[in-house]
């Protein structure tokens, strides 16, 4: 069972449709996978998961990702620099809200 007492809905929030952001940056996945800093916050299974060359586990690593960034309290820094990199991909930008 997810415990979302955290931040429910921060992809909600922050993102016009937060399932279509979450599918636009897993086909952005090359140029993510370049993003040091974001991925040295991200816990290792789901690194790897993202990392993995298999499509389910890449698929299945951003949604955790996503979830992640709606549940973990110490997650703030990632988020920032999650919509930092939005802000920054001229093909993810339009899924800020």
């Amino acid at each position: 069972m997810l415990d979302l007492t955290c931040c429910p809905g921060w992809t909600a929030d922050v993102f016009n449709d937060s399932d279509d952001a979450e599918a636009d940056l897993c086909e952005d996945r090359a140029s993510f996978l370049q993003q040091n800093p974001i991925l040295e916050l991200i816990p290792n299974h789901i690194r790897r998961r993202i990392m993995h060359r298999g499509e389910n586990a890449q698929i299945e690593g951003f949604r955790e990702l996503f979830i992640l960034l709606n549940t973990d309290p110490d997650a703030d820094e990632l988020r920032r620099l999650i919509v930092v990199y939005f802000k920054n991909c001229p093909t993810l930008r339009g899924h800020l809200g």
